[in-house]
C-alpha cells in the first residue's frame, strides 16, 4: 500500500469537495424540477378532472417523467454523499499519515519518499557488534515497528475507501433513468452509500418509543435524513416519532416503486392486486392533486398497506403544526379501493369543524369524541385492514 503513501500525504482535497457540492447542486435543481412539474403540471390536470384515453396515456407519460427526475436526484444526491464521506475518509486517513511521520521523526526517524521508515543509528556503526550498544540500537528503535504499521494502515485505509467509493459511483447506472424499476434501484445504491457512510439499517429505532425515534432523528444532520429517506423509506414511514414531512415522503417513494412493480407485471396480476394497483393508483392521483393545494389542504401519507382488504392514514394538513385534530376512522366495510371517498369525508370534517370553530371558539371538552380542527390545521382518517 505504500505506492500511495506520496500522493495521500501531498492530496489536496479542494477538487473532491468542489464536486461534492456542485452534484448537490444538481441534485436540488433535479428535485425542483420535479416538484415543479407536480405543482404546474399534473397536479392541476388532476384538480381540473382530465379524463379520456389522451388522459391516461398523457398522465402514464408525465409520472415516467417525473419518476426519472426524481430518480436523476436521487443518484445525483449519491454521488455527493459518496464524495463527501471520501473525502472525510481521505482526509482522516490524511491526517493520521501525517501524525504517524511526524512521531516517526520526532522520534530520530527518517521517513523516505516511498513512506518507509528507516532505523536509527542511536550508536556509531563501528560500535556495531558491542552488546551493549546493541542494546542502546534496539531501545533507540523499539517503536520503530508502530510507526511503520501506523504509516501502511493510513495509506491502506485510504486506498480502501477510493476503491469502495469507485465501486459505488460504477454501481449508480445511468441507465435506471430509462426504466420503470430505476427507483428500486437508486434505492439499492443508497442503502450500499448509506453503509459507506457508516449509516447502519439496525441503528433504526424499532418503533416501540416514538420519542427515541423522534431524538434518532433529530440527531441525523439533513444529508444523513436524505440518505435514510433514500435507502429506508420502507421503515421510516411506518417509524412513529417521525415528523409528518418525512414519513409523507417516505411513503410516496414506497407508493411509486410499488405502483412501478405492479405496471411492470400487469399482465400477469391476479384478483387482489390488480384491486391494490387500481386503489393506489387512485391514492397517488389523490396525492398528486391536492399538492398543489393550500398547505392545510395538502395530504401526507403517513401508512399504506395493501394486506387483506388494505388501509391507509393520510392527514389533511400537517399534523405536526396542527393546534388541534380529529381523527376519523371508517367502518369495518371499508377497504383501501374507496380512499377516494374518504378522504372527502376527512376534508368535509375539517372545513365544518373549522367553521365551528371559528364562529363559536374551541369546542368544550365535554363535545363529542375528536378534538376540533382548526381550518388551517388538520384532520387524520385512516381505513381499517
Amino acid at each position: 500500500m505504500l505506492e500511495n503513501f506520496a500522493q495521500l500525504f501531498e492530496q489536496n482535497f479542494s477538487d473532491l469537495d468542489a464536486a461534492a457540492i456542485s452534484w448537490k447542486k444538481l441534485a436540488e435543481a433535479l428535485g425542483k424540477a420535479r416538484t415543479g412539474s407536480g405543482d404546474r403540471v399534473t397536479g392541476p390536470l388532476h384538480k381540473a378532472g382530465w379524463t379520456g384515453v389522451s388522459a391516461t396515456y398523457g398522465f402514464d407519460a408525465m409520472e415516467a417523467t417525473e419518476s426519472k427526475l426524481g430518480t436523476a436526484r436521487l443518484n445525483s444526491l449519491l454521488i455527493a454523499t459518496t464524495l463527501d464521506t471520501l473525502n472525510i475518509k481521505m482526509q482522516a486517513a490524511q491526517r493520521r499519515l501525517r501524525d504517524a511521520v511526524a512521531d516517526a521523526e520526532e522520534a530520530g526517524h527518517t521517513v523516505r519518499d516511498d513512506g518507509w521508515v528507516e532505523p536509527r543509528q542511536a550508536v556509531d556503526l563501528k560500535y556495531h557488534n558491542d552488546p551493549d550498544h546493541r542494546d542502546i540500537q534496539r531501545q533507540a528503535n523499539a517503536g520503530l515497528g508502530g510507526f511503520r504499521a501506523r504509516i501502511e494502515a493510513a495509506t491502506a485505509e485510504a486506498t480502501a475507501a477510493s476503491y469502495e467509493a469507485a465501486e459505488i459511483l460504477r454501481q449508480i447506472d445511468p441507465f435506471d433513468l430509462d426504466k420503470r424499476y430505476g427507483g428500486a434501484n437508486a434505492q439499492r445504491d443508497a442503502a450500499w452509500v448509506a453503509a459507506f457512510a457508516g449509516i447502519s439499517k439496525r441503528n433504526i429505532p424499532d418503533g416501540t418509543d416514538p420519542q427515541r425515534a423522534a431524538a434518532w432523528w433529530s440527531g441525523l444532520d439533513e444529508e444523513e435524513q436524505h440518505i435514510c429517506l433514500a435507502a429506508f423509506p420502507d421503515r421510516l414511514g411506518t417509524l412513529d416519532g417521525l415528523p409528518s414531512a418525512a414519513r409523507d415522503q417516505a411513503n410516496r417513494t414506497v407508493l411509486d416503486m410499488r405502483l412501478n412493480d405492479y405496471a411492470l407485471r400487469e399482465g400477469g396480476l391476479g384478483h387482489h392486486d390488480r384491486s391494490s394497483y387500481r386503489a393506489l393508483t387512485d391514492l397517488k392521483h389523490r396525492l398528486d392533486m391536492a399538492d398543489t393545494g393550500p398547505a392545510h389542504k395538502q395530504l401526507y401519507l403517513l401508512g399504506f398497506s395493501t394486506e387483506k382488504d388494505g388501509r391507509a392514514i393520510v392527514a389533511v394538513g400537517n399534523p405536526d403544526t396542527a393546534e388541534h385534530t380529529a381523527i376519523q376512522v371508517p367502518g369495518t366495510s371499508n377497504q383501501l379501493d374507496n380512499v377516494g371517498s374518504q378522504i372527502d369525508r376527512a376534508e368535509k370534517l375539517q372545513s365544518s369543524a373549522g367553521a365551528w370553530s371559528e364562529g363559536q371558539g374551541r369546542m368544550s371538552p365535554s363535545s363529542a369524541g375528536s378534538i376540533t380542527t382548526h381550518p388551517k390545521r388538520t384532520s387524520c382518517w385512516t381505513t381499517p385492514s
